[in-house]
């Protein structure tokens, strides 16, 4: 078969597109110049020499797809909209008119420059080929995430993103006003600085809450929240689940053509961590979409020439960084090669704009970081702001020093990629190290025994020592082996991709780095929250990416012997998935909290009540626990905890019913604990609570299978002074 390059462009048009590289940089074709990604010869992965032709072609590279330019602007549309939301939120003026108006501004500028300001603007291509699996696998994902968990208590951290979702829809600003604490009366305090978990004071004497985490995902949650009410609120996590998988399609059409694709929207659509977590109103599936279409805009901006998703990309990892701590680690891991690239003379036009989209929103970042959201961030072990502003400063000072300095380093690996021996050895090398740490990952609970961390301080088992053999559950044994040969595949092809490379060094570093230790509580489905954004997809992209390479297997070149071996490994890899996550497209996750907060701020009588909480007797899911919390910030009404001991409640419920004399005063217990004796205060019973709630198991040792039915039972007391 004849060999020629699949980059058929002018040369005119390739220095348009290249715009500073010099004609040494550009011969390579790998990280300057456009990037071909994996070759394909009918349609799957192959050498890397042979044509890209017909209707199973990869994307020409000088072009991009209708169905990627409609998911990168809808990417770069979720980023300014959650972006404007937060801002927003921050300002104390969160509502539809200022994050639509400010949104819409934002949005006319990013137009003008796709088209006016990034250079050429790509040829738009149809490409059925690849816009049938990217819709099919959007509307299947949908039809396995929707509808998301109706998740309104307050035990764990998504509840705490749900209240916080009303509580900024309601005030319009992130931080809360308590009249309670800001009143005459004592207060019992779930933990230190926390009303209740996850709800930490910033100023007691003027009542300021600023509640835990960073709060990107409330902020768009309350927008949707204001869009479409409760329902709309639910819908987003899956929504946005929906958009990451069509993201994650089109990334492995880039990089392992249409088989590739085909294989990423099957498996990572049933994946049973995806699912959950599309399911679920955490921040970790905002986190993977904003992520993939970042990886999604670098690819084109490499592949295509095309600097307005350079843009882009850098801007969504900056928005990463407002939605969660780990989000430092892309931040830095950017700027780190960033460096790199102006080192070895690779520092063009498209990376100006990568810097540039990252430059614009990091600021934003650190500012919540280390300003409002500081004692979240310093209880995630994040390193100080001095450091990480020290590092990024090494980064630039250290590019600006080398540079003149490493003129060598560059022609050498500029000789490195010309020679097919140096690529082989290189590939062969990361192959086995890859190959290596899967081995080290399996003999780990052998070699170093239990795994111990501190946790909430205190010291608990992690397992982290079985971390890998508990991602066996979800993408199997030949999964995982499957993503090494994915790894070997890039790493060993006779033409480089710079595309290829970069999906393998995040996946593979991102996942030995969380394998090696979650810093999180052991439980799945819990746990498995660390993967999700970055490492679940890309594992899929290289699993897609080696069954590609199996699908070309042929004996005597015509007798194709990888077809159906590709396929049983769809098909086992497949079936064992949709057996794990169709039980979890029928579960609702503690549904039937919303309507039991309902219900209590019913009793009311439209006035807004006061809420005491007996202190929960058990973990986890004490009535306290569950509406504690929500029948304040979600509800609108004041709540407060009861003293942890019997013989101080009557003294303390006194001073709320002399305080709060105009206002409906309400005990909580449960129904079976003793209320304590009041003296000069009448208790009526006005309502009893008694049910289940549904809940998924959590293991440590095994993979959660099953729904359990968590009872509820407790009774509210009216209190009225006697008489």
């Amino acid at each position: 078969m004849e060999s020629r390059s699949t980059a058929s462009t002018s040369p005119g048009a390739h220095r348009s597109d290249t715009a500073t590289g010099s004609a040494a940089e550009s011969r390579t074709g790998v990280l300057t110049g456009t990037d071909p990604g994996i070759p394909v010869r009918d349609g799957t992965a192959g050498t890397g020499d042979e044509p890209a032709r017909g209707r199973w072609a990869s994307p020409p590279a000088q072009s991009v797809t209708v169905a990627e330019l409609v998911a990168i602007a809808a990417a770069a549309l979720l980023g300014v909209i959650a972006t404007m939301s937060l801002a927003m939120a921050h300002l104390g003026v969160h509502g539809l008119g200022t994050v639509f108006g400010s949104s819409a501004v934002l949005v006319v500028v990013l137009a003008v420059l796709a088209r006016l300001r990034a250079a050429r603007f790509p040829r738009i291509a149809l490409d059925p080929a690849g816009l049938v699996p990217a819709g099919l696998a959007g509307l299947f994902a949908l039809w396995m995430f929707l509808p998301g968990f109706h998740y309104a208590s307050g035990d764990k951290d998504p509840g705490g993103y749900v209240m916080h979702a009303f509580a900024i829809a309601r005030d319009h600003s992130t931080w809360i006003h308590d009249p309670i604490l800001a009143a005459d009366v004592p207060v019992q305090l779930a933990s230190p600085g926390a009303r209740f978990p996850a709800v930490w004071i910033s100023d007691a004497a003027t009542g300021t809450i600023f509640p835990q985490f960073y709060h990107l995902w409330p902020a768009l949650l309350a927008t949707s929240l204001d869009v479409g009410g409760y329902g709309a609120l639910v819908a987003t996590a899956p929504l946005l689940g929906g958009l990451a998988v069509v993201l994650g399609v089109l990334i492995a059409r880039r990089i392992g053509g249409l088989v590739a694709a085909w294989v990423v929207g099957a498996l990572l659509a049933t994946n049973m961590m995806e699912v959950w977590q599309a399911k679920y109103p955490t921040t970790e599936i905002l986190s993977q979409a904003l992520f993939l279409g970042a990886l999604l805009g670098v690819l084109l901006a490499v592949q295509t020439g095309w600097r307005w998703p350079a843009l882009i990309g850098g801007a969504l990892i900056g928005v990463g960084f407002l939605g969660r701590a780990d989000g430092l680690i892309l931040v830095l891991l950017a700027a780190g090669l960033l460096a790199v690239l102006w080192v070895l003379r690779r520092f063009d036009a498209r990376a100006g704009w990568f810097t540039a989209g990252l430059a614009l929103v990091l600021p934003y970042g650190l500012w919540q970081a280390y300003g409002p959201a500081e004692s979240y961030t310093n209880a995630n072990s994040l390193p100080s702001l001095a450091l990480i502003l020290a590092a990024l400063a090494f980064c630039l000072v250290g590019a600006l020093i080398l540079r003149p300095l490493c003129g060598w380093l560059a022609r050498r690996v500029d000789a490195t990629l010309e020679q097919e021996r140096s690529r082989r050895v290189v590939g062969g090398a990361v192959t086995l190290g890859a190959a290596g740490l899967f081995v080290l990952g399996g003999l780990r609970p052998r070699l170093f025994g239990a795994d111990y961390a501190m946790y909430l301080k205190s010291e608990i088992r992690t397992y982290d020592e079985i971390n890998l053999h508990r991602l066996s559950w979800f993408f199997t044994w030949p999964g995982l082996a499957l993503m090494v040969a994915g790894i070997g595949v890039i790493a060993l092809r006779r033409r480089w991709s710079a595309s290829g490379w970069l999906v393998l060094v995040l996946t593979a570093g991102l996942l030995t780095l969380y394998t090696w230790h979650t810093r999180n509580s052991p439980y799945f489905m819990w746990v498995g929250r660390r993967f999700v954004p970055t490492v679940v997809p890309g594992m899929m992209v290289l699993i897609g990416v080696a069954l590609a390479a199996i699908w070309m297997v042929k004996i005597r070149g015509r007798l194709r012997v990888g077809v159906p071996v590709a396929l049983a490994l769809v098909a086992f890899i497949g079936a064992v998935q949709l057996s794990q996550s169709l039980p979890l497209r029928s579960h609702d996750e503690w549904n039937g909290t919303y309507g039991i907060d309902r219900s209590l701020a019913a009793l009311s009588g439209g006035q807004d009540g006061v809420w005491l909480w007996q202190q929960p007797s058990a973990c986890c899911a004490a009535p306290t626990q569950l509406f504690g919390a929500p029948i304040w910030l979600t509800e609108g009404q004041d709540s407060a905890l009861l003293p942890r001991a019997d013989k101080a409640i009557p003294g303390y419920v006194r001073q709320y019913a002399k305080v709060f004399a105009d206002r409906p005063l309400f005990l909580v217990f449960e129904t079976t604990a003793q209320v304590p004796l009041l003296p000069g205060l009448d208790r009526t019973v006005v309502a009893r609570f008694a049910g289940t709630l549904p809940h998924w198991e959590e293991s440590s040792t095994s993979r959660p299978d099953k729904a359990l039915q968590v009872p509820y039972d407790f009774t509210v007391y009216r209190v009225t002074p006697t008489g």
